[in-house]
């Protein structure tokens, strides 16, 4: 008879480099898995083909399964996230979160946490991304930011190289649920890993106000560039003209007219309230929202970031300003 098998045919780990490779398995479902061996807390599981079935209670607030590492720790340095293909096979709507655990996780410290809502039936990816703590020797050198380079965070998040766990559970249920797990991966380039001596590291923002060290489709690379990207701009404005019955505010040229103040304003009309343009037209805003033509930002004590910032007595110094 064959000895009993780890639990969850955990795949075999295997370092990979950071050069954006296939996605790594890191948990697969099959006979010979053992579910009696899987932690589940106000939970019963069972394996259907290649996946495993979560049936959650609602007595426990945070019902579900944990996945150790087979061999106490995977290494996901070379990736940007963990995902799973995740089924909700149950007859109400779930919403089913995964957390990837450091040790000493506990929900907010050590642990970065995705999820998604599931409708009966329907089946999504859930991602979890890796985010990653600023390494210390950049953090008195990198300030006044609003995000970090690489998705690194000066607060939480987890060091990739040493992930222990994987959490899939339901929040407070108010009702049993059950969902299927398949396809638990790695996946994902990770970011480059920024140089921490200065002399390579800064400048980190080029004279086009873009990130130095990374390249993307559509980066500005010479000022040749900008012409080709108005040019474009200007052929795609041709091919898709606005709406007909739309004024030059967006506002609802064939509407109703209210009274025109110059000003945009809301009013009451027919028992609803609207946005009323500048011509006394309805309009309806969806989307981004407050776009100016402008965007400050610090430079005490960060001219070294900047590769080529305008020169007092050129034409861009202008644009120089003081702050509170």
């Amino acid at each position: 008879m064959l000895p009993r098998v780890l639990a969850l045919c955990f795949a075999t780990v295997v370092s990979a480099a950071l050069d954006g490779r296939a996605d790594q398995t890191l948990i697969t479902f099959g006979e010979r898995t053992d579910v009696a061996s899987i932690d589940a807390r106000d939970a019963k599981v069972r394996v259907r083909g290649k996946g495993l079935e979560v049936a959650t209670g609602r007595r426990e607030p945070w019902p579900g399964i944990t996945l150790k590492a087979p061999a106490g720790h995977w290494d996901l340095t070379a990736f940007e996230h963990v995902a799973a293909d995740v089924k909700n096979v149950g007859p109400h709507s779930v919403e089913v979160s995964c957390r990837v655990d450091n040790p000493g996780a506990d929900g907010v410290k050590n642990c970065v946490t995705g999820r998604i809502r599931l409708e009966p039936g329907e089946q999504k990816t859930l991602v979890v991304p890796l985010t990653r703590r600023m390494p210390a020797e950049l953090r008195s050198k990198l300030f006044g930011m609003r995000g970090y380079p690489g998705g690194w965070v000066e607060n939480g998040g987890i060091d990739p190289a040493k992930i222990n766990q994987l959490l899939f559970f339901v929040a407070r249920p108010t009702q049993e649920h059950r969902f299927e797990i398949t396809n638990v991966r790695a996946a994902g380039s990770a970011p480059a890993v920024l140089p921490v001596d200065d002399a390579k590291l800064f400048p980190l923002i080029d004279a086009f106000g873009q990130f130095v060290h990374k390249d993307w489709p559509g980066k500005i690379h010479s000022a040749e560039d900008f012409a080709a990207r108005e040019k474009a701009e200007t052929a795609d404005l041709a091919a898709h003209p606005g709406p007909p019955d739309w004024n030059e505010y967006g506002g609802w040229r064939a509407g109703p007219l209210l009274k025109a103040t110059g000003r945009f304003r809301t009013e009451k009309h027919q028992g609803r309230w609207w946005l009323v343009d500048r011509q006394g037209r309805l309009f309806w805003s969806h989307g981004i929202d407050c776009v100016r033509m402008e965007n400050i930002t610090p430079i005490t004590d960060r001219r070294h970031w900047f590769a080529d910032l305008p020169a007092k007595d050129s034409p861009l110094a202008a644009f120089y300003g003081r702050g509170y």
